[in-house]
């Protein structure tokens, strides 16, 4: 209230507007929980593919329409390939259905099939989504690997430029047949240099059974050139299924804050891709280092690029010591580069050379950046690469007898010693006994055996067939890396009817054969008392050998 002129009081109103800025334009949503009636669906058949899309929030999504295409001819649909919804409210889900087709001259292989999504946000914008999913076309996991990507982690809240954030999953072999070369990747979607890796971008898995699954992560972050949105992360593997590559994708979603946006800031170096070859390094071996540097900024170029690698291995609480775990091969560990246009990349490929007693684990290669912008100015950057080292495993074995000739039914005595002779620590360790043999001890489970350890081992087997028997001694052990170490025997054994009581009666056999039996026996008998001998020999041996250790223990214990 106020008085006018003539001293009347009197109301008066004004409106002031304010502009509310959100953050983020589009809201935070995800495809997820993808499964489909058959793994592989077999040419001229059907899948039924069921998935959920989730509105993580803040923002409505306003008639959501969910349509799916094939751009290659080998899917169809039945009935609408097009799913609407009125609203889905921020935190809600909604399940989707679709009966997929596959055409009667479709070959095996996995395909794409295209989802698009378009929604409005509650100011009436219009937004548009697509990516691919793909497909196995097949006989299925019946008799085949299927690999599949499972709870899959998200990066929750916000992140800044250069903030890391994790993304991590599942790879689950849900086939009956073993999976190999598995190649995990995670990258960004479509590209563009917005979320680079700051771990290696892939993950190598050499074999996963069938039912077994991997637990991968992958570390990334955004570049000042990212804007302010949902970015979406591709989440891929491919592996050798019958012998032929295939492919499964899935994505992550994580949100990206950049005030700043696009050119105000100064420009930046990174590292936007990297990856070792063969991706687990062995001790004491070359391997191929390939990096790609991005120069993020949007309108700036970098020039008197000089970038060189610190290989030392850093002080932790575990070593004091330290020193070069990579050195280059025949070249220097600085390489320069006269210009980086902007958002453009360039490559280096690098030999290096790891000293044979660098332990297994992850190690640092940090990557060091020299460099000036357009009027001179100088700045300095530093990239974390890792470079999993792997040592080498190796077990030796006594002398492994197993006679070449035997009778139907007499069992066979094996006893041997177990020798770590690698450079690293074995887990698990078991002996299988497979073949044409009847035993009791087909898998025996031994322990855990240390470096520069032994360990013995003793089975008992029969032949069961007339004539030759195969039988394969295998020692498998488990490396810190997860790989499996095996080391396989095989052997054959001639085995002979057994004599009948009747036929070793002198008296009643013609004299003309009285000394081909009398011989034939002597054989036998022979064989089976050298079996004998030889496995209470081996024991004796073993036993003084133990005693003689004892006795020297004594000695230095007086």
């Amino acid at each position: 209230n106020s008085r006018n002129a003539d001293g009347e009081f009197c109301n008066s109103e004004s409106i002031v507007y304010l502009r509310i800025e959100n953050a983020f334009t589009e809201t935070h949503y995800t495809f997820e929980n993808f499964k489909f009636s058959k793994d592989a669906v077999p040419a001229g058949d059907s899948t039924t593919m069921s998935f959920q899309l989730i509105n993580h929030g803040p923002i409505n999504m306003n008639n959501v329409n969910v349509s799916i295409e094939d751009k290659n001819g080998v899917f169809s649909t039945q009935g609408l390939n097009t799913k609407s919804f009125l609203k889905i409210h921020a935190g809600m889900r909604e399940d989707i259905t679709f009966e997929i087709f596959a055409s009667d001259g479709a070959s095996n292989g996995n395909y794409p099939l295209t989802i698009n999504m378009s929604y409005m946000d509650d100011s009436g914008k219009v937004l548009q989504k697509t990516f691919d999913y793909y497909i196995a076309v097949g006989t299925g996991s019946s008799t085949k690997a299927d690999i599949q990507i499972k709870n899959v982690s998200e990066p929750g809240g916000v992140y800044g430029v250069n903030n890391n954030f994790v993304v991590s999953f599942a790879v689950v072999n849900n086939g009956t047949a073993d999976a190999e070369n598995i190649m995990v990747s995670a990258n960004e979607f479509g590209g563009g240099g917005n979320i680079v890796p700051k771990s290696s971008s892939v993950i190598y898995i050499e074999k996963l059974a069938a039912g077994q699954s991997k637990y991968v992560s992958f570390t990334m972050a955004a570049t000042d050139n990212a804007e302010t949105k949902n970015h979406m992360v591709e989440l891929s593997v491919s592996y050798t299924r019958g012998g032929n590559e295939t492919v499964v994708k899935q994505y992550a979603g994580v949100n990206i804050s950049n005030p700043d946006g696009e050119g105000t800031s100064k420009p930046k170096i990174i590292v936007s891709r990297y990856e070792s070859d063969p991706v687990l390094v062995l001790a004491g071996e070359e391997f191929d280092l390939t990096m790609e540097f991005l120069n993020t900024h949007s309108e700036k170029p970098v020039k008197n690029v000089k970038m060189f690698l610190t290989m030392a291995e850093e002080t932790s609480s575990e070593s004091t010591q330290t020193g070069n775990i990579f050195t280059p091969v025949e070249s220097s560990n600085t390489f320069y580069f006269d210009e980086i246009p902007s958002k453009e990349t360039v490559a280096k490929v690098m030999r290096l050379y790891t000293v044979p007693s660098a332990q297994p684990k992850t190690y640092t290669l940090r990557v060091n950046f020299e460099y000036e912008d357009e009027s001179g100015t100088e700045y300095t950057s530093t990239e974390l690469l890792g470079i999993n080292v792997k040592q080498s495993a190796k077990v030796e074995t006594s002398e492994i007898f197993v006679p070449e000739f035997t009778e139907l039914g007499m069992p066979i005595s094996v006893y041997f010693d177990i020798y770590n002779t690698g450079k690293v620590a074995l887990n698990n360790m078991k002996v299988l006994v497979e073949g044409d043999v009847d035993t009791q001890n087909g898998s025996t489970y031994l322990g855990n055996l240390e470096q520069g350890d032994s360990m013995s081992y003793e089975a008992y087997f029969s032949p069961i067939n007339v004539g030759p028997n195969t039988v394969k001694i295998t020692i498998i052990g488990e490396e810190p890396s997860g790989e499996l170490l095996v080391y396989e025997n095989e052997y054959t054994i001639e085995c002979a009817e057994p004599m009948p009581m009747d036929d070793m009666m002198m008296e009643e056999l013609p004299p003309e054969k009285d000394n081909s039996v009398i011989a034939a026996a002597v054989v036998l008998a022979l064989m089976v008392l050298g079996t004998i001998a030889f496995v209470l020999i081996n024991k004796a041996k073993r036993k003084k050998e133990e005693a003689i250790i004892e006795d020297i223990d004594d000695d230095d214990e007086e």
